[in-house]
Order: structure tokens, then C-alpha cells, then sequence
């Protein structure tokens, strides 16, 4: 099926805990989809902004990160805010959920917060350095994946905030990371070739989480790739979106 209703494009998808599809959108909304009929069953106002990335919460709750440089936690039952989340300087391209107390959130303005999501506080910053947080990712062992505009991914330690390695290879942004089952950590990155969204070079690195080396490489042309941004599902340059199958 195709779920049509934003106006604009559609940045970032999240699964509820109940089976309803969320989707966040440049223009500054959040839609809740049954994704039995396809039906748009709530629309979230809010953001000031563009909504650049989504994430279901244990509880049922959803965060959004936003280019109002916000954060907002959302009850999906109703529709209203819980809380909002004010501390980066800049946009909030990413957000991951380290357990059900504690939220990390990634931006343009180069650093990493994580969040108290009872309290509202932030317990937390660290400086990513070497540029823009595009990407963030929980690892099995607790850890935080972090990748960067510069083609950089970071491992911190969520306890004390400091940084335990750095992996190299992606001669551009990295714009998805994943866990695998066995804990490996796969990165995604894509060249633009032009603003309709076609890739002209796309690389899919495979990394071991406790060896830090790559062991495997993916490519595929820009025919295959077209279009996606995300490890998981599709980037798609219109106002509405469609589910592909995972890549």
C-alpha cells in the first residue's frame, strides 16, 4: 500500500508498540497510520520546524527530533505532548533509546545528549569533534554508535560519556547504522548525485563491534540503491511514502 497525507517530504518512520506506523515530515508534522487500511488515524502539531527523526518508546510513547532543535515526547493516544527537550544548539537529525529511562539524542551541533526521559533532564553531552551527528545506534553491550557527516562513527561508553574508538572507512557521511544479530555494526552512506534523490556511489560497510575491523563490503549501482538513505527502509522525495523490503 501507499500512505499519502504529508505535504512535504517524509524524513523518518517508527513502528508503535501497538502496530501503528508513525512518519515525520518536513512540513512540521507527525502522522499516526493504521497500517491495516491505510488510513491516517492522528495528525501531531508542535515542532516549529521540520520533524527530522522519529522513534517509538518502550511505553507506547514517540520522540521526535527536530530541526527546531527540539525534542518532544508524544502520547500517541492522544495526541499531546508530554515534554519537551531543549539543549542543542542546533538540529536533532537522530535520536536512540539506550533503555526505557534514558534517550540519547544526536545533532548538528556537533554533540550527543542523553536525556532522562521521567525528569526531562539532560544527565549528559558529549562533544562528537569531528562534525555533525547524522546517526545514532544502541550497541548489545550498551554502548553508542554514533556516525558522522565526515565519515566517522564513534563508539562511546554510555556510563561516563567517553570515547572508546573511532572506525574509519566511508569517504563520505554516514547516514545509517544498524546492529546485526551477532552484534557486527553495518554502516550506510550515499552520494547524492542531484536533489531528486538518485544515488551515483553507495557502500554498505560491515564492522565487528568487538575487533573494530571491517570484514565485509557491499556495494550496489545506483539503480539498486536509488532512493534510500536508510539501512532499513526508503528515503522517498515525495509527499508520500512507501515500505520497501529490507536491504
Amino acid at each position: 500500500m501507499t500512505l499519502s497525507g504529508h505535504s512535504d517530504m517524509v524524513f523518518s518512520i517508527a513502528v508503535l508498540k501497538n502496530g501503528d506506523l508513525a512518519s515525520g515530515s518536513k512540513d512540521y508534522t507527525i502522522k499516526i497510520w493504521n497500517t491495516q487500511n491505510g488510513s491516517a488515524k492522528m495528525t501531531l502539531t508542535g515542532h516549529s520546524h521540520d520533524i527530522r527523526t522519529i522513534l517509538a518508546l518502550n511505553n507506547g510513547d514517540l520522540a521526535s527530533g527536530s530541526s527546531d532543535k527540539t525534542i518532544k515526547i508524544w502520547n500517541t493516544k492522544s495526541g499531546s505532548v508530554k515534554m519537551t527537550l531543549t539543549g542543542h544548539l542546533d538540529r536533532v537529525f537522530s535520536l536512540a533509546l539506550l533503555n526505557s529511562t534514558f534517550l540519547a539524542s544526536g545533532s548538528f551541533d556537533t554533540t550527543i545528549k542523553i536525556w532522562n526521559l521521567e525528569s526531562g533532564f539532560e544527565i549528559m553531552t558529549m562533544n562528537g569533534q569531528s562534525g555533525i551527528i547524522e546517526t545514532l545506534v544502541i550497541l548489545n553491550n550498551g554502548d553508542l554508535a554514533s556516525g558522522f557527516q565526515d565519515g566517522n562513527i564513534k563508539i562511546w561508553n554510555t556510563n561516563d560519556g567517553s570515547l572508546k574508538m573511532t572506525l574509519s572507512g566511508h569517504l563520505n557521511a554516514v547516514r545509517s547504522l544498524a546492529v546485526l544479530n551477532n552484534g557486527d555494526l553495518a554502516r550506510g552512506k550515499i552520494n547524492y548525485g542531484c536533489s531528486g534523490i538518485s544515488s551515483s556511489h553507495s557502500t554498505v560497510k560491515l564492522f565487528s563491534d568487538s575487533k573494530n575491523n571491517l570484514h565485509d563490503l557491499i556495494q550496489a549501482n545506483s539503480d539498486e540503491l536509488e532512493g534510500r538513505e536508510s539501512i532499513a527502509f526508503a528515503y522517498i522525495n515525495v509527499c508520500g511514502f512507501k515500505v520497501f523490503a529490507q536491504f
